[in-house]
Protein backbone atom coordinates (compact mmCIF):
# COMPACT_ATOMS: atom_id res chain seq x y z
CA UNK A 1 0.00 0.00 0.00
CA UNK A 2 0.96 3.58 -0.67
CA UNK A 3 2.55 5.36 2.24
CA UNK A 4 0.06 7.96 1.91
CA UNK A 5 -2.84 5.46 1.97
CA UNK A 6 -1.41 4.01 5.00
CA UNK A 7 -1.14 7.10 6.46
CA UNK A 8 -4.53 8.39 5.96
CA UNK A 9 -5.71 4.50 7.36
CA UNK A 10 -4.31 6.15 10.45
CA UNK A 11 -5.54 9.86 10.44
CA UNK A 12 -8.66 9.63 8.73
CA UNK A 13 -10.72 7.64 10.86
CA UNK A 14 -9.55 9.52 13.79
CA UNK A 15 -10.91 12.87 11.84
CA UNK A 16 -14.03 11.05 10.56
CA UNK A 17 -14.76 10.19 13.91
CA UNK A 18 -14.13 13.05 15.69
CA UNK A 19 -12.22 11.00 18.05
CA UNK A 20 -10.20 12.75 20.48
CA UNK A 21 -6.46 11.49 22.15
CA UNK A 22 -6.45 10.67 25.24
CA UNK A 23 -5.83 14.20 27.89
CA UNK A 24 -2.43 12.82 28.94
CA UNK A 25 -1.12 14.25 24.86
CA UNK A 26 -3.57 16.89 24.59
CA UNK A 27 -1.64 18.85 27.25
CA UNK A 28 1.29 20.54 25.30
CA UNK A 29 1.67 23.87 24.21
CA UNK A 30 -1.55 26.09 23.25
CA UNK A 31 -0.87 27.78 20.17
CA UNK A 32 -2.65 30.65 19.03
CA UNK A 33 -3.58 31.88 15.48
CA UNK A 34 -5.36 34.71 14.01
CA UNK A 35 -8.85 32.90 14.57
CA UNK A 36 -8.29 29.54 16.00
CA UNK A 37 -6.30 27.76 19.11
CA UNK A 38 -4.98 24.14 19.00
CA UNK A 39 -2.99 22.46 21.26
CA UNK A 40 0.51 20.26 20.23
CA UNK A 41 1.52 17.21 21.81
CA UNK A 42 4.16 17.23 24.68
CA UNK A 43 7.92 18.29 23.57
CA UNK A 44 6.19 20.25 20.58
CA UNK A 45 6.72 24.38 20.49
CA UNK A 46 7.59 26.81 18.87
CA UNK A 47 11.04 26.58 16.73
CA UNK A 48 14.26 28.01 18.31
CA UNK A 49 14.68 30.32 15.25
CA UNK A 50 11.33 31.35 13.67
CA UNK A 51 11.14 29.76 10.01
CA UNK A 52 11.28 31.82 6.98
CA UNK A 53 7.80 32.38 4.96
CA UNK A 54 4.15 33.33 5.57
CA UNK A 55 3.16 31.33 8.62
CA UNK A 56 -0.05 32.26 10.83
CA UNK A 57 1.43 30.10 13.22
CA UNK A 58 3.69 26.99 13.53
CA UNK A 59 5.14 24.20 15.98
CA UNK A 60 7.96 21.87 15.81
CA UNK A 61 9.04 18.65 16.98
CA UNK A 62 11.35 20.06 20.01
CA UNK A 63 13.34 16.69 20.23
CA UNK A 64 13.76 16.87 15.95
CA UNK A 65 15.08 19.99 15.76
CA UNK A 66 18.59 19.31 15.21
CA UNK A 67 17.78 17.27 11.84
CA UNK A 68 18.16 18.39 8.20
CA UNK A 69 13.99 18.23 8.23
CA UNK A 70 11.90 19.30 11.01
CA UNK A 71 8.77 17.53 11.79
CA UNK A 72 6.31 20.55 11.89
CA UNK A 73 2.67 21.59 12.31
CA UNK A 74 2.19 25.07 10.51
CA UNK A 75 -1.11 27.04 9.20
CA UNK A 76 -0.85 29.03 6.57
CA UNK A 77 -3.52 31.66 5.73
CA UNK A 78 -5.44 33.24 2.37
CA UNK A 79 -8.03 35.76 1.72
CA UNK A 80 -11.02 33.73 0.48
CA UNK A 81 -11.51 34.99 -2.30
CA UNK A 82 -8.10 33.59 -3.74
CA UNK A 83 -9.91 30.39 -3.64
CA UNK A 84 -12.91 28.45 -3.08
CA UNK A 85 -13.14 24.69 -1.48
CA UNK A 86 -14.09 22.63 -4.94
CA UNK A 87 -11.34 24.88 -6.81
CA UNK A 88 -9.03 23.49 -4.53
CA UNK A 89 -10.33 20.16 -4.98
CA UNK A 90 -10.16 20.31 -8.92
CA UNK A 91 -6.87 21.47 -8.83
CA UNK A 92 -5.20 19.94 -6.50
CA UNK A 93 -4.27 16.88 -7.38
CA UNK A 94 -3.11 17.71 -10.96
CA UNK A 95 -0.98 20.49 -9.81
CA UNK A 96 0.95 18.81 -6.23
CA UNK A 97 1.91 15.88 -8.86
CA UNK A 98 2.79 18.42 -11.36
CA UNK A 99 5.15 20.01 -8.36
CA UNK A 100 6.58 16.37 -7.96
CA UNK A 101 4.54 15.11 -5.39
CA UNK A 102 3.53 11.56 -4.92
CA UNK A 103 1.02 9.13 -3.88
CA UNK A 104 -1.38 12.29 -4.12
CA UNK A 105 -5.13 11.58 -2.75
CA UNK A 106 -7.85 14.42 -2.06
CA UNK A 107 -10.93 13.70 -0.29
CA UNK A 108 -13.65 15.71 1.92
CA UNK A 109 -13.20 15.63 5.80
CA UNK A 110 -14.95 17.13 9.53
CA UNK A 111 -12.96 19.20 10.79
CA UNK A 112 -14.94 21.04 14.22
CA UNK A 113 -17.74 20.11 12.76
CA UNK A 114 -17.23 22.02 9.55
CA UNK A 115 -17.97 18.77 6.81
CA UNK A 116 -16.51 21.09 3.95
CA UNK A 117 -13.02 20.87 4.70
CA UNK A 118 -10.43 19.45 2.06
CA UNK A 119 -7.62 17.03 3.39
CA UNK A 120 -4.86 17.12 0.85
CA UNK A 121 -2.27 14.07 1.35
CA UNK A 122 1.11 13.95 -0.49
CA UNK A 123 4.88 12.76 -0.16
CA UNK A 124 7.42 15.23 -1.85
CA UNK A 125 10.17 13.63 -3.06
CA UNK A 126 12.65 15.79 -0.80
CA UNK A 127 16.06 17.50 -2.04
CA UNK A 128 19.35 17.08 -2.75
CA UNK A 129 20.50 21.00 -2.81
CA UNK A 130 18.84 21.58 0.66
CA UNK A 131 19.89 17.51 1.89
CA UNK A 132 16.66 16.31 3.05
CA UNK A 133 14.74 13.04 1.87
CA UNK A 134 11.06 12.60 1.06
CA UNK A 135 8.14 13.71 3.39
CA UNK A 136 4.57 13.23 3.63
CA UNK A 137 2.43 16.18 3.68
CA UNK A 138 -1.20 16.44 4.78
CA UNK A 139 -2.88 19.44 4.60
CA UNK A 140 -6.39 20.48 5.48
CA UNK A 141 -8.07 23.24 3.53
CA UNK A 142 -11.07 25.38 6.00
CA UNK A 143 -13.09 28.18 5.29
CA UNK A 144 -13.75 30.70 8.16
CA UNK A 145 -15.83 34.11 6.92
CA UNK A 146 -13.41 35.35 4.52
CA UNK A 147 -10.27 33.60 4.90
CA UNK A 148 -8.69 29.97 4.08
CA UNK A 149 -6.57 28.33 6.58
CA UNK A 150 -4.90 25.42 5.78
CA UNK A 151 -3.19 23.46 8.39
CA UNK A 152 -0.58 21.46 7.10
CA UNK A 153 1.39 18.57 8.72
CA UNK A 154 4.99 17.81 7.58
CA UNK A 155 7.03 14.86 8.76
CA UNK A 156 10.06 12.98 7.12
CA UNK A 157 8.52 9.63 5.76
CA UNK A 158 11.31 8.33 8.90
CA UNK A 159 8.13 9.21 11.46
CA UNK A 160 6.26 6.09 12.36
CA UNK A 161 3.06 6.36 10.89
CA UNK A 162 1.08 6.01 14.04
CA UNK A 163 3.25 9.14 15.95
CA UNK A 164 2.39 11.52 12.73
CA UNK A 165 -1.09 10.25 13.02
CA UNK A 166 -1.04 10.91 16.55
CA UNK A 167 0.44 14.46 16.19
CA UNK A 168 -2.28 15.29 13.60
CA UNK A 169 -4.73 13.66 15.88
CA UNK A 170 -3.97 16.13 19.00
CA UNK A 171 -3.90 18.52 17.06
CA UNK A 172 -7.23 18.48 15.00
CA UNK A 173 -9.24 17.28 18.11
CA UNK A 174 -7.93 20.34 20.11
CA UNK A 175 -8.63 22.81 17.30
CA UNK A 176 -10.95 25.42 18.04
CA UNK A 177 -12.19 29.01 16.51
CA UNK A 178 -11.70 31.65 18.40
CA UNK A 179 -14.17 34.38 16.07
Amino acid sequence: MPLVLRAAAFVLPLVLAGCTVGPERATGLLVTGSAYTYRVPPNWGPPSEQPEGYYDSVAVDLADEQDVWVDKVAVFTLPASAATSHGIEERAKERLEAGGQSDVEVERVTVAGDSDVLHTSSVTPGSDLYDYGPTRVDSFHLFRGDQLFTLSFNFSTDVPLEDSAEVTDVVLSTWTWTD
